[in-house]
């Protein structure tokens, strides 16, 4: 559920509503003037449409007064060692730390794994986006992701690097 408050423009009268299941919301009983509508926004999303200022007059009936909102979307994997250097991530294979993994497309960032081989990119809007391992000397790539198609809500895991290490 979302939390809508109105105010009036330079007026004393304020109220607040929250969303129904299906987004509806409503304000009856006001008084003839000028209003603006604004959204408690809630944590990881973002705000894409906002109705603005309503006049409200005699008998009005303001409808389609809708603000849009777009989830924040988030891409992650692992990065392991692929001891057999079959591009598939056995039970045997361990994490690796310390590996830098770019995000490349609508967003540009980096990050580095952690203990585990773990990655992740969060706060992500809708796009394409492209992931990039730094390869280290002495390592031959052998799974990489693929494109990530980001739309509101993403949460795609699973976006594995392997490596094998040359001997």
């Amino acid at each position: 559920f979302r939390r809508v408050l109105f105010r009036s423009l330079g007026g004393a009268a304020q109220a607040q509503t929250v969303t129904n299941a299906q987004g509806y919301y409503e304000f009856t009983g006001l008084k003839a003037g000028l209003y603006t509508l604004a959204e408690v926004l809630q944590n990881g999303w973002q705000q894409t449409d906002a109705p603005g200022n309503v006049n409200v007059t005699s008998g009005t009936n303001s409808q389609n007064n809708d603000f849009g909102n777009f989830q924040l979307g988030k891409i992650s994997g692992y990065k392991f060692d692929d001891t057999n250097g079959d591009g598939i991530w056995n039970g045997n294979e361990d994490g690796l730390s310390g590996w830098t993994i770019n995000l490349g497309g609508a967003a540009q960032a980096q990050t580095v794994t952690d203990v585990d081989g773990y990655y992740e990119f969060t706060g992500l809007k809708a796009g394409l986006y492209t992931l990039a391992e730094v390869l280290q000397n002495g390592w031959q790539q052998t799974l990489a992701p693929g494109n990530v198609q980001v739309t509101s809500g993403t949460d795609s895991k699973e976006n594995n690097f392997g490596n094998f290490q040359l001997g």
